[in-house]
């Protein structure tokens, strides 16, 4: 075998040594405390509405209890999972980010890389939203913006803007826009515990990095102005040389 091609071949696991980083790196690692909590919580207000449904139905054959009682019943053990449902995002519990060959080589790089995170970078979301285990979601960098928890947007401060969901805005405010958005595009991401991740500070420089919500970076903004962009370029051009439309009116004679 040739030299040139000696140093082509590689050897099992020589690539994988060579690399400080795995390709899926943990930037984000909520506390166990706090995701134990969460995920009780949401076992609770699960829970909560088919036991009250089964304790309605005994005073449905209870002959010494009326059955106006079923009715508040009911509605009161659903309280807590539709509170849960349309007030609180998922909480998030890790956040991986995919990592290009060139940033898993050294420290430097990946701190250049959590300076300047390009937008098209994939992040994978270990959230909990209805059931009490994580489920991943794997957003992109540049369509998430950052906001204060409210009473309209809920328990959450992390929002992900799919493509092509500029037509939605108009349906903006709405209880089902909003229980659909708490439900799949709203996040809530504690940036107040402990780093315990496996890069530590990375996150912290990735997350200063998200746009606010309304400022001139927002996605929504983006897309509403690429779109724009896209009407305008496509309007036929008046053209300067079009022959006069002839005037309907008769010529006055001159005194």
């Amino acid at each position: 075998m040739a030299r040139r091609e000696q140093d082509l071949v590689t050897l099992p696991g020589e690539e994988h040594n060579k690399f400080k980083y795995p390709e899926y790196l943990n930037v984000y690692r909520a506390g166990s405390n706090k995701t134990a909590f969460m995920g009780i919580f949401r076992v609770v207000a699960t829970v909560c509405f088919p036991l009250g449904c089964l304790y309605a139905t005994a005073f449905f054959f209870s002959p010494d209890h009326s059955n106006w009682w079923i009715i508040p019943i009911v509605v009161g053990s659903a309280v807590p999972m539709v509170t849960m449902m349309l007030a609180t995002g998922p909480y998030v519990h890790a956040i991986e980010v995919r990592l290009p060959p060139s940033v898993r080589m050294s420290r430097e790089a990946l701190i250049r890389f959590a300076d300047n995170t390009p937008g098209k970078t994939e992040a994978r979301l270990a959230c909990m939203r209805l059931l009490p285990w994580p489920t991943n979601r794997d957003v992109k960098f540049g369509l998430l913006r950052k906001y204060r928890p409210s009473f309209k947007r809920g328990y959450s401060n992390l929002e992900y803007v799919p493509e092509h969901t500029g037509e939605a805005e108009k349906y903006e405010g709405t209880w089902w826009h909003n229980m659909a958005m708490n439900f799949f595009g709203r996040f809530m991401v504690d940036n107040v515990v402990r780093d315990r991740s496996s890069a530590p500070g990375v996150w912290i420089k990735m997350w200063k990095q998200i746009p606010e919500l309304g400022s001139e970076n927002d996605p929504v903004k983006k897309m509403n102005e690429g779109k724009k962009a896209v009407v305008m370029a496509n309007r036929p051009q008046r053209a300067t040389n079009a022959p006069q439309r002839p005037s309907m009116r008769p010529d006055r004679p001159q005194r």
